[in-house]
Order: C-alpha cells, then sequence, then structure tokens
C-alpha cells in the first residue's frame, strides 16, 4: 500500500494508493496499513499531519519518501512506485530516482513576471503586462518562449501527467499524444505567478524503467532492518539517504552523463 500526502495522485486511480488529505484522517490511515507500506509525500507544509502521525505511531514497517518539483512530476514519480511490489519497496529511493531522469516537465505560463527558474528576459517581463500574453517554458533546456499557440510534441511517451489552471481564457496547449493523460484537478491558484497555466511531465514508459531499475541495481541488505534496499539506502530505517528527492534532475548532472 502506498500512502500519499501533499503529492497528487490524479485520475484515473491507481490500485494500492491511498490519499491522506488531512490531519483527522492522517493518523487512522497510518495505522490501517497492513505490512510494509510507503509513506509518499510533498516538500510542503501540507505533508506535515501524515509526517507527525508517522513518527507518533512509530511503525518501522512505514517507508518515507518525499518528493519535489513540480505538481505534475511528483505526480508521475508517485505513480511509478505503484509499480513496485511490497518486497520490493527498500528500493523506492532507486527506482524514483532512476524514472526522475527520464522525465520531461513543460508550462505555459500566461505571464513570467514572477518566473524564478528558467530566468526571463527583460522583454518577456514587458510582455506579461500586455493582454493575451502565452509563454512556452522548458525546464529541460531552462528556456522561454513567447508562443501564442503551444504545441507539445511528448514524442511516444506512455506515461502523461496534466494539470491546468480553472480558466485557461486566451491560453492554447496541445499535446499530441496518443495516451489519455493522467489529470489532476483543476486549481484556482497560479503558478509562478501566472494566474493561467497548464502543466505536463512525461515518460517513455514508466512501468518498463522500473523494471529495468529494480532488475538491474546491486542490492544490498539494510544492516538495521535487513530488508533489500539499493545502495542509496534504506528508505523505512533512513539509512545513507539524502533528505528529499528532487525533481528535476539538476541540470549539470544531464550533462555529465
Amino acid at each position: 500500500m502506498i500512502l500519499t500526502s501533499a503529492v497528487a495522485v490524479g485520475l484515473p486511480t491507481p490500485v494500492g494508493c491511498l490519499e491522506v488529505p488531512d490531519v483527522e484522517a492522517a493518523v487512522p490511515a497510518v495505522e490501517s496499513v497492513p505490512g510494509d507500506a510507503l509513506l509518499v509525500v510533498g516538500a510542503d507544509a501540507a505533508a506535515r499531519p501524515s509526517l507527525m502521525a508517522r513518527e507518533v505511531i512509530a511503525r518501522p514497517d512505514v517507508a518515507l519518501v518525499t518528493l519535489d518539483g513540480p505538481r505534475t512530476r511528483r505526480t508521475l514519480l508517485l505513480r511509478a512506485l505503484t509499480h513496485l511490489p511490497p518486497e520490493s519497496y527498500g528500493m523506492a529511493a532507486y527506482v524514483v530516482r532512476a524514472v526522475n531522469r527520464q522525465c520531461g516537465t513543460r508550462k505555459a505560463l500566461s505571464s513570467v513576471g514572477s518566473l524564478v527558474r528558467p530566468k526571463p528576459t527583460l522583454s518577456q517581463h514587458l510582455r506579461s503586462f500586455f493582454p493575451k500574453a502565452s509563454f512556452d517554458v522548458d525546464l529541460a533546456t531552462d528556456t522561454v518562449t513567447f508562443r501564442e499557440n503551444i504545441q507539445w510534441d511528448l514524442g511516444d511517451s506512455r506515461d502523461v501527467v496534466w494539470a491546468a489552471s480553472n480558466e485557461m481564457k486566451h491560453m492554447a496547449v496541445g499535446l499530441g499524444v496518443r495516451v489519455p493523460p493522467v489529470v489532476l484537478p483543476n486549481e484556482s491558484g497560479k503558478l509562478d505567478g501566472a494566474r493561467h497555466w497548464a502543466e505536463v511531465s512525461w515518460h517513455p514508459d514508466v512501468a518498463r524503467a522500473v523494471r529495468t531499475a529494480v532488475g538491474t541495481v546491486l542490492r544490498r541488505t539494510c544492516r538495521s532492518c535487513g530488508r533489500a534496499t539499493a545502495p542509496t539506502g534504506c528508505p523505512f530505517c533512513g539509512t545513507s539517504l539524502s533528505p528529499r528527492i528532487s525533481a528535476p534532475a539538476p541540470r549539470i548532472e544531464r550533462n555529465a552523463s
């Protein structure tokens, strides 16, 4: 079983995934899971009730995985973990890192006035003040491009997660994919300061990437709990794990590979 807090699951909901929406649900949710489980949380304040419940109940068979980055990327990584059998939950951190390296994320924004990364030009800042502004933000290349009609070519990707604001107004965004995307609930809030926005993350084949990661990693036995883990450490005991798994991967790592 996978519990998730502050990381949207999306529709359709995968089997074996339970969202923890608030503090009232946190304790019974953590208590109710039989056997080994993953608690997958976002790196923001909304995840604190679930984290506190895990600490108070002190269940050694509930592993913690923290995801950071764009909301659609977090959902994609969460859904990758649903392909792990419970006996392989000790590989969770390694699997997320492996899948993350092959993910892409794009944003469409009606304004880049508050965008931090990538950094817009001065002319793009000024263009944000005019009506019907529309910008294509590519996190892989760190580029911002003004486009009236945004079309994202995701190739033959089998896993796509889509999110958008409640109102798109003048924004026109096309995905050009054959598979129905996983859809997150529409939101009234802003994204990077933009009132109208869309975001997509994709992966060529998540299930295959998970099988490859689990099948090729050099497994180790956790010296604390005895579970099979990857060299990244044990998510149950917290052994040799970095505090969070960041998405997208830093650009310098991609260039180095």
